[in-house]
Formats: C-alpha cells, structure tokens, sequence
C-alpha cells in the first residue's frame, strides 16, 4: 500500500511544470519537510534541472547568508531606535537640571552690595533700546506694572483698549506708532539710526512711558544684566542687598554660587562667565558671548551633531534593509514561481527590522525637532504622541547616498545567484 502510494506521488511529481516545481520545492524547504523535499528531487525530468538547481541555490542562500544579513539588519534597526531615545533622555535630563536650577533661584537670591546695585541700574537705564524690542515691552506689560509704576495717558488708553482678541502684531503696531508719535510731539528725543533699527536709552524710554522718573524704580529682571546668572536660568533670581564694607564677603558668595549652580548644570565653572556685575557696557557683552559660548545644550553630547550622526547612519540600515526586502520579493517571483521562499524565523526578521525602522522613524518625527532648537521645552507643554506643532521645525529623515541602494540590492542578488561565494 505505501509503495502504491510512493509510485502515485512520485508520478505526481514527475509530471509538474517547472514552475509547479520550484513553487513546490520552496514550500517543502520553507516548511523543512527534507523527505518530500528529497522526492521531488528525484522525480525532477533533465529538462527541469537548470530551473531547479537555480531555485535549490538560491533557496539555500536565504537561509545563509541571508538569514544573518537580516539578523544583523535588525539588531542594527534596534541599535538606532535605542540611540535615539538615549538622545531624548540625555536632552530630558538637561532639561530637568536646568528646571530645577530656575527653582533654585527662587530661594537663593543673589548678593550685590549698594554701589554696585546703583552702578547696574545705570548700566540699565542707559542701554540703547531698539523701538520695535521696546514696543513688544509696551505690549507685555501687566496691569500689575501699570500699579505699580504708573503710566502716561496715551499708552494707558491703548492699553486699555486692548482685549484678548486683539492680534499681538496689531497691539505691537499701535505701541510703536505711540513711540512715532512722542519723538514728533517732542516727548522723545530723537532717536540714534542704526542698522538695528531706531535706538533711546532704555531709561528715556521708561521715563517716558510711565509718566515719571523711573531712576529710582527697582531693577526687576536682574538676568538681563548678569549674564552668569541668566546662563544659569536666574530667571526668578531676587536682591539681597549689602553695605558696601561687606564687598569682600559678597564676592566669594557670588563665587560660590557660580560653582555650585554651574555644577548643576553640568558646566566647567572655570568656562562660564564671571558671577559678579559687569561695571561697563563692554563688560557685559563680552560675558554675555562668554555664556553664549558654552551654553547647556552647546555640551557634549552635543545633541545637534549626535541626532544628524545617527540619522545618516540609520538612513543606510533603511537602503540594508529595503535592498534585502526587495531580494527577497524577487527570488519569491523568479525563481520561486510566487511561493515565499523564506522560513518563517528569517521572515519574521525582516518584519521586525520593518517595524524598527518604522518606529525609528515616529520617533524622529516626535523627539528630532526637539534636539535641534536652542532652548529647552517643558514636556507639560507638548502632548505625549502628538505632532509638533507648525511652529516647530520639520527635520526630514536623512537619505542614504544614492548609489548605496543599488549598490546592496546588486550584491546581494549577486550573492543569492552565484554558484560558489
């Protein structure tokens, strides 16, 4: 009985296509079924032989070295996934860091003693303001400014006038007009033309604006002054105010502030800026580059340069990849009559590194634009899964060059169709 049963199923055999043939043969190689593998082998006619040991090599090439391309293609996949999230983390913790040195601030004022207090508040009031930059400060006031150090009737009745559906460039555009109009009434004098726009002393224009002497308000926003402290988010940075005998005191509080608090940051105090006040208005440009220069997210791992890296390199595991995919189809079509050649652990593979690199990239999509701007963004503030808003910058996957591409799908079907490697 078995052998009538052997004799129909080798006549069956016998009498397939080629096509029929090698569709066959890649399902018993995929399903690893070696007896009926070895039969149909057997009942294979000459003039099936070319079509059938084209079908056996390439069958046996991806299996190896197919199989650990695509393993490698994967673990590669996963690599770049792994990395860019080590990116995030690493600009989330900065963040952190910075975050919670602007609380710091909040309980740590800075020590300065009565000169140079007053010798700052001059610096202030005598800096050369742009007119448009002044009028966004118009426009930004609160009605707790306005208590507090009043204001002329004019910009009052604008400001009044102002509602929460009244467009920022239109409420802008009415300020700067006011300013227009008191340097032709003689209320300002008449500005310095530079190629930054129209410059006042900031002091002038204060004076002006709230109606009154204002040499004698308090310095609110001390950030602006010390360039040491606004590097180390001072945003919310108080007075503590000394008699002038206790200089030397002051000084080596304010040392050790820089110390510790560029610490926190992550910063070489030795790099940053001085923490004392600048006495000149060249003094404070210079420690003002100074900040620039090794700002938070200006040290290693320098992020900008770390995320462009790794996309390019990722950019050639997605050419690896679809050069293997597209191997795969092809031998599937031309040499298998249409019947997958690959076994279900190196297909399951190549699916796994499609799905890494589809995870890469909504990744990029989510985190990249968040590692090439300067400042940080609280997390609070962009919805978990959500696209960036239009605002933010789009920064495209990077391609690989276009020659790698073919470059791979050329030798890897070299590889699937040569007869010894």
């Amino acid at each position: 009985m078995a052998q009538t049963i052997h004799r129909k199923v080798r006549n069956l055999y016998a009498g397939l296509t080629a096509e029929e043939r090698v569709r066959l043969l890649a399902r018993f190689t995929r399903e690893q079924r070696d007896a009926e593998t070895a039969r149909l082998r057997d009942a294979t006619p000459l003039e099936h032989g070319a079509a059938y040991n084209h079908a056996v090599r390439i069958l046996r090439r991806l299996y190896l070295p197919f199989g650990p391309i695509a393993t490698s293609a994967l673990h590669a996949a996963e690599r770049d996934v792994q990395g860019l999230r080590a990116l995030f983390l690493t600009y989330h913790y900065q963040g952190r860091r910075l975050d919670d040195l602007a609380e710091v601030w909040g309980v740590i004022p800075y020590p300065v003693t009565t000169s140079e207090y007053a010798a700052l508040h001059e610096l202030e009031r005598s800096e050369p303001v742009a007119l448009d930059a002044f009028a966004t400060y118009m426009v930004e006031r609160e009605a707790d400014d306005l208590e507090a150090l009043g204001a002329n009737a004019a910009y009052r009745a604008v400001w009044a006038a102002q509602t929460e559906d009244t467009p920022y460039e239109a409420a802008q555009a009415e300020c700067r007009a006011l300013l227009d109009q008191a340097i032709r009434r003689g209320e300002l004098p008449r500005p310095k033309r530079t190629k930054q726009g129209p410059l006042l002393p900031r002091g002038v224009l204060q004076d002006w604006l709230h109606g009154r002497d204002t040499s004698q308000a308090p310095i609110l926003d001390l950030s602006e002054l010390v360039p040491a402290v606004k590097l180390l988010r001072g945003y919310r940075a108080t007075w503590e105010m000394h008699a002038d005998r206790d200089a030397d005191a002051v000084r080596a509080r304010r040392e050790r502030l820089l110390r510790t608090l560029a610490h926190q940051a992550g910063l070489d105090p030795a790099q940053c800026p001085s923490m004392h006040p600048p006495r000149t208005r060249a003094e404070q440009e210079a420690m003002r580059r100074a900040a620039q220069a090794v700002s938070p997210q200006a040290e290693p791992p320098h992020l900008r340069e770390a995320v462009e890296a790794l996309g390019r390199r990722h950019a050639e595991s997605r050419a690896l990849v679809r050069a293997l995919r597209d191997v795969a189809d092809r031998a599937q079509h031309e040499a298998c009559g249409g019947e997958d050649p690959l076994t279900p652990e190196t297909r399951a593979v190549l699916e796994q590194a499609e799905a890494q690199l589809q995870e890469f990239a909504e990744d990029w999509q989510r985190w990249a634009p968040l590692l090439v701007v300067e400042d940080w963004v609280p997390l609070g503030d962009w919805p978990a899964g959500e696209r960036l808003p239009p605002a933010w910058p789009e920064v495209p996957l990077p391609d690989a060059p276009p020659e790698l591409y073919p470059r791979l799908y050329e030798r890897l079907w070299a590889m699937m169709t040569t007869e010894a490697l």
